[in-house]
């Protein structure tokens, strides 16, 4: 067929600037208008026209330049007005013909389950059209046995359906003038046999490599009736794709050899991603500005964009970012996932509390201004963060308001109600000198629940989630500084356009649940992407792979060069075996490995210096191209060892030093009058620096509200409980004393009490967990009370003389004053006239060595002997109090009542000796809390309490 002009270089050559040579050699400036240019991407275009003006030293008019994809449309243009739909409007077509022609039934329940599957069909749908696949090639296939394996009847029928539906679908889209990409390509492949392209004289095709059976149609109707010019880059016997080019035009595609080793090339071999970046950094502070406009760094991971642009070095003046970011990745995304967690989740009026937190946590939230308020835009900004703080502070119980607080779902309309919120609001305003009126800070919550909760309740289209969107976003720039962050910007135009999308579906109207339209939104997001502009002609070229086609650079930066990435390879079908494409001709995976690897040689041979970096760890390898070049340089120098292989891994120490934190001198005056309790001192014990966090610091764990039941909560409802129901056997003035007794009477009024209150407290909280919750709760208490009788008559129980009781004191500890507090659950006077301290537990019980001996006192023994201080300062205050000698403790565990653990009944040790050497190591212990010269210090000797500690990342 060789009646056209082409041309071979090798990958190495620079074909824009062959392509300029040819222009400049055959035709005048004036005639360039009748050369047509077709590259594979648009990208090259800018290129050439930047350096054909140079190499003219002036501003010109170029040839017309297309990329594949502008040349296709170009050519149907001329024939039909196309008019292309949106991907998502075309899935709805197939669905409608699926369910027309009742196939496929039983992989989808609604057209948003079926919108995956819908882009698999598309895909595979488009894949057929543009190799000229007939539905009945496949049809064929099924009829035969493949490789002495008969075709079972499930792909018989999933084959017959593909091109029942294949039929159907194109003819509509004919029908209707509707086109896809697969679809102008068979047109175009058409239409061009008796096309004759007169406003042009020559037409220029740029490196072909992988043609669809419908391009290579198309070109060789061009060859016939047009002046056509081939370049093509490589040689036929080095490429399978070069060589069925070859074979197909019956030409021969060869280049002069050249070394397929990059001229400079170094490798880099790093641990992680910040490692990664910290290698491009390195090679790109070195390169002066002239360097920089011609190096690109290529990126093949999207993931590596964001981090790689915070890490670029401050000699990167101008750089040019094209490659896809994910736009679910932006806050903005994440508040409308927060917003339709929201709606989706409500019962009834009232929304889940834990998203409506996660709302108000939002910084896009937090930084709204909300105008039109009679207070100055940097008041209302610290007032709404304010406001805010205070609405979570009490949704979480920190203050407490009995209708708000502590539920799993809340009502607007009792947050907008509630006094205890709008005190609190009030007061922490004021304590910051911002006067801002009560109806000033009500009209701010309910501009809040309406453009984030109310007008999205009435969401019953897509339509109307769409202007819904509309408002929100608007809303948002208007009354905050969100555009002036870029990728901010980006995000919202992005959204507006899918936005656009949308509302112009023909299924817009339709009535769908909120969940279905939410899911529908984000299956459009979760597909999208951000591009960012700059200029491509000038600083740092930072580019996905394959926007590198057909262009050249002196240094050559790729990141992320491991194998499933470089190449990525994925079987696209999931529809029919992937043998069945192969039977007719096409094996995708092939043509893609090939492909991948040819724009990969071609844009490492063609550059002076080439950085190869990738990660090696358990779960990552370098990429077989990597690996290629490695062997190529081995043969060649005929040695295993590599000169330019750098591992760039951040230096690793142990951590033979434990954390610590040193006292200064006002820290050791705030512990000297700082009031201790038992769980203070334990807390010590358990760990330094946890004491240091919880006590000097006073920080505590973020609460937040799960659907799980938490310890605290029920330790704080139990204790509450017991003390309420034996009231009724306290011993107190004007009241009689009444023996305790745990009859049918009192478990019905226990029981009863129970009841009331985990209604009006946990219930709410927990909700539908509330049931077990309350089961598993009550057979604890039965089985505590049903033991608890036991113990009253085994101890001879008399009377209980105090119930939650309140005590501080100052004891002597080398001659230092210090202050201590106590909160005694109970106490029990017994029939021989001793006391009985009763710690109830709900969760660890501590208990002593039964051996008990502290032969030096240091910091490890005692807390491996002791364990906790709280029993036997217990004692000792009941002593002092209540002026009786004989006191004994207990730790008393709901969960197992019949395994009391009593301080000098389950120790081996007389009380005498036992509360002599807890005063001495509690000396000890204060001691050297107030030394200045021992640090706060990490205690890693028990690693289980470090990983339930509420600081353990504090000390990573």
């Amino acid at each position: 067929m060789k009646n056209f002009e082409y041309y071979t270089l090798s990958l190495s050559a620079n074909v824009i600037e062959e392509i300029i040579d040819y222009i400049l050699k055959n035709y005048s400036i004036e005639e360039f208008n009748k050369v047509c240019i077709i590259f594979g991407g648009k990208r090259p275009s800018i290129i050439f026209k930047k350096h054909l003006s140079l190499r003219l030293q002036r501003n010109i008019l170029p040839p017309k330049i297309f990329s594949v994809e502008e040349f296709i449309y170009y050519i149907v243009s001329k024939h039909k007005h196309l008019h292309f739909v949106s991907d998502i409007e075309i899935i709805y077509l197939l669905y409608k013909i699926l369910v027309d022609i009742q196939t496929f039934h039983n992989k989808f329940s609604s057209f948003i389950d079926f919108i995956p599957w819908g882009y698999e069909i598309y895909s595979f749908l488009e894949e057929m059209i543009l190799e000229s696949i007939k539905p009945q090639q496949l049809m064929n296939l099924t009829e035969e046995s493949l490789f002495g394996v008969e075709v079972p009847p499930s792909i018989k029928d999933i084959v017959k359906n593909i091109s029942d539906i294949y039929t159907k679908f194109y003819d509509y889209l004919v029908e209707q003038k509707l086109f896809t990409r697969g679809l102008c390509y068979k047109l175009a492949s058409e239409y061009s046999s008796e096309l004759k392209l007169e406003e042009f004289d020559k037409i220029i095709i740029v490196t072909p490599f992988y043609l669809h059976k419908t391009e290579l149609n198309m070109i060789s109707n061009l060859i016939k009736n047009n002046k056509v010019v081939i370049f093509f880059q490589g040689d036929q016997t080095d490429w399978k794709q070069l060589e069925n080019i070859a074979n197909y035009f019956k030409i021969s595609i060869k280049c002069q050899n050249e070394d397929v080793i990059p001229r400079n090339v170094y490798f880099y071999s790093v641990s992680d991603t910040v490692s990664e970046t910290n290698c491009v950094y390195n090679i790109l502070k070195n390169l002066n500005c002239n360097e920089l406009d011609k190096t690109v760094v290529v990126l093949p991971l999207d993931e590596t964009a964001t981090l790689l642009l915070n890490s670029l070095p401050d000699n990167v003046k101008d750089y040019n970012l094209v490659c896809g970011y994910p736009l679910k990745r932006n806050v903005i995304v994440s508040l409308l996932k927060t917003i339709f967690d929201l709606q989706v989740t409500k019962k009834e009026n009232r929304y889940y509390t834990k998203y409506y937190i996660e709302m108000i946590k939002n910084p896009l939230i937090r930084n709204i201004s909300f105008s039109g308020l009679p207070v100055s835009e940097e008041n209302i900004l610290q007032a709404t963060s304010i406001i805010f703080n205070c609405i979570e502070e009490v949704l979480l119980g920190k203050v407490e308001d009995n209708k708000i607080s502590k539920s799993n779902f809340v009502s607007l309309k009792d947050i907008q109600k509630s006094k205890v919120l709008f005190d609190h609001i009030h007061y922490m305003l004021s304590k910051c000198e911002l006067k801002i009126k009560i109806e000033d800070i009500a009209k701010i919550i309910e501009i809040f629940h309406k453009k984030f909760f109310l007008q999205w309740e009435k969401v019953t289209t897509v339509k109307k989630c769409c202007e819904c969107l509309k408002e929100t976003l608007n809303f948002l720039l208007s009354n905050s500084s969100i555009e002036k962050n870029m990728l901010n910007l980006y995000s919202i135009n992005k959204l507006f356009e899918i936005i656009d999308e949308l509302e112009n579906l023909s299924f817009a109207d339709e009535k769908l649940s909120k969940e279905e339209i939410f899911k529908f939104f984000f299956i459009q997001v979760d597909r999208t992407k951000l591009s960012f502009t700059g200029s491509p002609v000038k600083g740092l070229q930072i580019l996905g792979f394959y926007e590198t086609r057909n262009l050249n650079f002196d240094n050559v930066i790729i990141c992320d060069i491991n194998e499933g990435v470089l190449p990525h390879l994925e079987q696209k079908s999931v529809l029919v075996p992937y043998i069945f494409l192969t039977q007719v001709g096409i094996n995708r995976i092939e043509i893609e490995e090939e492909l991948q690897r040819y724009h990969f040689m071609r844009l490492v041979l063609s550059a002076k210096n080439v950085y190869l970096i990738y990660i090696e760890s358990d779960e990552k390898e370098k990429s077989r191209f990597v690996e290629k070049i490695i062997w190529d340089i081995q043969k060649k120098q005929k040695s295993l060892s590599l000169n330019n292989i750098y591992f760039c891994y951040f230096p690793v120490s142990f951590k033979i030093k434990k954390r610590e934190v040193k006292k200064t001198k006002d820290v050791v005056e705030y512990l000297k009058n700082f009031c201790y309790s038992a769980t203070a001192i334990d807390t010590y014990l358990t760990c330094p620096l946890k004491f240091h966090y919880a006590y000097v610091l006073g920080l505590e764990e973020q609460e937040v509200l799960t659907d799980e039941p938490e310890g605290k909560e029920i330790g704080e409802f139990i204790h509450s409980l017991l003390e309420e129901s034996f009231k009724v056997f306290l011993l107190t003035e004007g009241y009689r004393h009444q023996r305790p007794k745990i009859d049918d009477e009192f478990k019905k009024k226990f029981f009863s009490l129970f009841e009331q209150r985990f209604d009006s407290t946990l219930a709410k909280r927990y909700k539908a967990e509330a049931f077990l919750v309350k089961k598993v709760m009550k057979f604890y208490l039965e089985q505590f009370l049903f033991f608890e009788q036991q113990r009253i008559q085994k101890d001879q129980v008399e009377q209980i003389l105090m119930l939650e009781q309140n005590y501080e004191e100052k004891i002597l500890i080398n001659n230092k004053q210090i202050f201590f507090k106590y909160r005694i659950d109970r106490v029990d006077k017994l029939q021989d006239g001793s006391l009985l301290v009763i710690d109830y537990k709900t969760g660890y019980v501590p208990q002593m060595s039964k051996n008990f001996k502290i032969d030096t006192l240091s910091y490890r023994n005692i807390k491996k002997q002791i364990k906790s201080f709280q029993l036997p300062l217990y004692v000792d205050i009941i002593q002092k109090k209540l002026g009786c000698e004989n006191v004994d403790a207990m730790f008393y565990s709901i969960k197992e009542p019949d395994k009391p653990y009593r301080l000098f009944k389950d120790t081996k040790c007389q009380k005498e000796e036992i509360m002599n050497i807890v005063y001495s190591s509690l000396s000890y212990i204060i001691e050297e809390i107030l030394n200045p010269e021992i640090p706060f210090y990490e205690d890693t000797e028990e690693p289980q309490n470090c990983e339930i500690c509420s600081f353990k990342y504090l000390c990573r």
